[in-house]
């Protein structure tokens, strides 16, 4: 079975520097998910009206 290593393990291998994220680019992120995320749901509603338009046929 293979052993699992942690990501600092890892970034020690691989000879990586970690450098820790700004707080400043997590609060874009989220910002940048949440719009993502309504304008889904606009496109998904605007999807679900037009699709109960269309006339199925066989």
């Amino acid at each position: 079975m293979k052993k699992f290593i942690s990501f600092n393990e890892l970034a020690t291998q691989k000879k990586v520097q970690v450098i820790p994220m700004d707080s400043s680019d997590v609060k874009e992120f989220n910002l940048f998910m949440k719009q993502a995320a309504r304008e889904s749901s606009k496109n998904s509603q605007r999807a679900n009206s037009t699709a109960s338009k269309a006339y199925l046929t066989r």
